[in-house]
């Protein structure tokens, strides 16, 4: 692991001795990749991002624990979907970023289980992708229409006694954005749809941190 600091802000990255295809290539987090991470940047405070190929349809990650850790709620969002639902959508992906904050300590009464967390992740969408969100959402028996796209539950976990009130939005044929808060989604989506140069400048090495398969930021 190999880290970074800016001031209060810290990179890390995650290196080839956690998984042998975490390896760096030639810009893998592409020009469409580098919006999402200047959009999220903005809004939260820890950003991360996997390869799709990491990543199986059937929600087990290809990589260690390690890696999946931090799309663990993801693969239970899309769960409560339906499994040939949830594997449309995985398979669709390029890669996958997440930007999360405000996060707390576990709820329930053993105060166990994984932080929780708001969060939004953005599906990159692979360029041959037809996947349609709006055909996923028909047939899955949970899924209802809102104002700004779909949503519906997914079911509690240890250290998050609640259901899940999951949201998400299609932006054209490039990204697909799931969140636990439609706030967050909309201005996510905003910031894509402006379709404004990413504005990465400040942070340190960003262009050596997006050539690995999987990484982490934090401001």
């Amino acid at each position: 692991m190999t880290m970074a600091r800016n001031g209060s802000r810290m990179v890390v990255v995650l290196v080839a001795f956690l998984y042998c295809g975490c390896t760096r290539g030639n810009a893998n987090v592409p020009a469409m990749g580098q919006r999402v991470s200047s959009a999220l940047l903005e809004q939260f405070e820890t950003v991360s991002y996997i390869k799709g190929t990491l990543l199986s349809a059937d929600g087990k990650s290809q990589s260690p624990r390690t890696l999946k850790a931090p799309f663990g709620v993801l693969f239970h969002a899309v769960d409560a979907l339906g499994k040939n639902d949830a594997s449309r959508v995985l398979q669709s992906a390029e890669g996958v970023f997440v930007g999360a904050k405000d996060f707390r300590a576990p709820g329930g009464p053993t105060g166990l289980g994984g932080v929780d967390s708001v969060f939004c992740f953005v599906l990159l969408l692979k360029p041959n992708s037809a996947l349609d969100l709006k055909k996923v959402a028909k047939t899955s028996a949970t899924a209802t229409t809102g104002t700004t796209g779909w949503t519906w539950e997914a079911p509690p976990q240890e250290g998050h006694p609640d259901k899940y009130q999951i949201y998400a939005t299609q932006v054209g044929s490039s990204y697909l954005l799931i969140s636990n808060s439609r706030a967050d989604m909309e201005r996510i989506s905003a910031l894509l749809l402006a379709n404004s140069a990413p504005k990465l400048e400040g942070i340190r090495e960003f262009d050596v941190i997006a050539r690995y398969d999987f990484w982490g930021y934090r401001r």
